[in-house]
């Protein structure tokens, strides 16, 4: 019986330590997308608050509360040369440049990107085979309209 509780004190210490070691949160909050190029995390939701770092695009910190058009954000900090987490820090960021929990979409083929909803648009970038991933910003009929580092684009669903 010893034994079996052992164990099962074992496995359940490691199923807590496993995602902390992946670098990995599992705490139901959703995550965020950043869709510009820097986005300025704030000590308190206001524009003229002081700035206590930047988050780039593509980052995803994890959403833990919305107020008036800010999310407040945990963000992972990154040793540079290991890029392993060393720490978080939480602040405020302005909602309408952070994407809620998005869906995500990596090309199989070389796919183009048009300017608008349609086939016989101005392509505004051509994606290579595995290249990605990209945030799906929103879908409009037969398209996707997806993050291009500050810009957007539609991508048409019946080319994957």
């Amino acid at each position: 019986m010893k034994k079996l509780l052992r164990s099962c004190l074992l496995l359940c210490l490691c199923a807590w330590l496993l995602p902390c070691a992946l670098g990995e949160e599992w705490n139901g909050y959703p995550n965020g997308y950043v869709l510009c190029e820097t986005l300025t995390l704030r000590e308190s939701p206001d524009v003229t608050a002081p700035a206590m770092t930047t988050l780039t695009y593509g980052e995803q910190p994890t959403i833990i509360e919305e107020e008036e058009g800010w999310y407040q954000v945990v963000s992972s900090i990154r040793d540079p040369q290991t890029g392993m987490i060393v720490g978080r820090m939480q602040g405020w960021v302005r909602a309408e440049y952070l994407l809620e929990s998005p869906a995500f979409f990596t090309p199989d083929a070389e796919t183009p990107v048009y300017a608008l909803p349609a086939t016989d648009a101005k392509r505004v970038a051509l994606l290579d085979a595995n290249s990605g991933p990209y945030a799906i910003i929103a879908e409009y009929a037969d398209y996707w309209v997806i993050s291009l580092r500050g810009a957007s684009g539609f991508v048409f669903k019946a080319d994957q």
